[in-house]
């Protein structure tokens, strides 16, 4: 592990000598020794990969609109995902993609820009021993609150994950015990590059990792 530029030293050698205690809302980046990216306010359990184990990868993804090869290509990245959780507006390309790749549990939703499609608008899936809210965001107005709405529909559900896209702007946030996660656009990121979230989940430990392609 190495700290972005700007962490205090003290920081970056806790995170060589210790991941056992918690750390909430301490560091805005982590960058991976393979260059990956963990963005937004973040739990230290970010530092469970590091010990090795036994766990399940989820894929999570958002807004391709039509971009069909990125798409493909997030998943010839991935061929040990347990599992794709797509958060909508891309509903023609990735139809043809659980046709091409029927081995790979999909889990969609529909997004404001998935017209026709009969994708669920949100949905709750147990994974990896987690209850994980999936949604696109625009019902529950992320563009202009945030996660408010989307933390009250969490506690209502009883979820520890929420899963949500349309701002087209990756987060890794821990709110209150839970976390909320956009992975950003696959097409048309509105900040930083395309890409998605890899999520590996072990029961205890939650450990989301931003990967840009």
């Amino acid at each position: 592990w190495k700290a972005a530029p700007g962490c205090m030293g003290r920081v970056q050698s806790f995170l060589h000598s210790s991941c056992s205690f918690l750390i909430k809302d301490m560091i805005k980046y982590l960058w991976l020794e393979d260059g990956r990216a963990a963005v937004g306010s973040l739990s230290p359990s970010i530092c469970g990969r590091r010990n090795g184990g036994a766990g399940m990868k989820v894929i999570v993804c958002s807004d391709s609109h039509g971009a069909f090869a990125a798409a493909e290509q997030l998943l010839e990245q991935q061929p040990k995902a347990a599992a794709v959780i797509f958060l909508g507006d891309g509903a023609e390309e990735w139809g043809d993609l659980h046709e091409i790749y029927p081995e790979i549990p999909f889990y969609p939703v529909r997004g404001n820009c998935d017209w026709g499609s009969d994708w669920p608008g949100e949905r709750i899936v147990e994974l990896g021993g987690h209850r994980i809210f999936c949604t696109h965001g625009h019902l529950y107005g992320v563009k202009t609150a945030g996660t408010a709405l989307l933390e009250k529909r969490a506690a209502e559900e009883n979820c520890d994950i929420v899963l949500y896209g349309h701002t087209h702007v990756p987060r890794i946030d821990y709110i209150a015990e839970r976390y909320y996660l956009n992975p950003g656009s696959l097409r048309q990121p509105a900040e930083g590059h395309p890409g998605y979230i890899e999520l590996n989940l072990d029961g205890k430990n939650t450990v989301p990792i931003r990967v840009e392609i």
